[in-house]
């Protein structure tokens, strides 16, 4: 389902909206590519992302194939790779944060 996401950056020193930070997410798409959207704060310390976030999921099969050519399932290994969101704000750096 897609949301609407707001993600407002603040100076933690003096909770003062940061204008002009890059904010980059990192999500999936349902056919599991990658999509990545930036956008750069607004003078609120503001952007807006309109997105389904997704995880990226891939499931590995270990089979083993006996004499008779039957297949016997070894072992089902999952890993999962969730979106990010990332800050970034010269000479500051950056922060990223794992999604979900």
């Amino acid at each position: 389902m897609q949301r609407t996401y707001t993600v407002t950056v603040t100076n933690t020193a003096t909770g003062a909206a940061v204008s002009g930070a890059t904010v980059t997410l990192q999500n999936y798409s349902a056919n599991r590519t990658s999509t990545v959207t930036t956008a750069t704060t607004n003078a609120a310390g503001q952007v807006t992302f309109t997105v389904t976030l997704r995880p990226l999921i891939i499931t590995m099969k270990t089979v083993e194939v006996d004499i008779e050519g039957a297949l016997r399932e070894l072992e089902v290994e999952k890993h999962v790779t969730n979106p990010t969101l990332t800050v970034s704000l010269p000479p500051f750096g950056s922060v990223t944060r794992t999604l979900l």
